[in-house]
């Protein structure tokens, strides 16, 4: 079990999980980026979407959680992308 006092040497899972994260999310950036096709993106889920990415940047910076702040701002990125295109595409 990972206590909060060895967490420091276990934050390769963090920064792992982050980053398989982000590259999850970059087709569907680019593909939706280069078609401007937003019509199956669901308006509640993109804004619940940044809610949540807000809370978890907010938790990440407050427990000082480094790849916890890489992953949620890139969420956070990521989603407002997603709301722009709904909005503009």
């Amino acid at each position: 079990m990972i206590r909060l006092k060895n967490y420091n040497d276990h934050k390769c899972f963090g920064y792992t999980a982050g980053i398989l994260g982000i590259l999850s999310t970059l087709p569907q950036l680019y593909k939706t980026f280069k078609s401007r096709d937003v019509k199956s993106f669901s308006m509640w889920t993109i804004i619940i979407g940044l809610v949540t990415s807000i809370l978890w940047l907010s938790h990440s910076y407050y427990m000082d959680d480094s790849s916890g702040l890489m992953s949620s701002t890139y969420g956070l990125f990521y989603r407002s992308f997603l709301l722009y295109a709904k909005l503009y595409f």
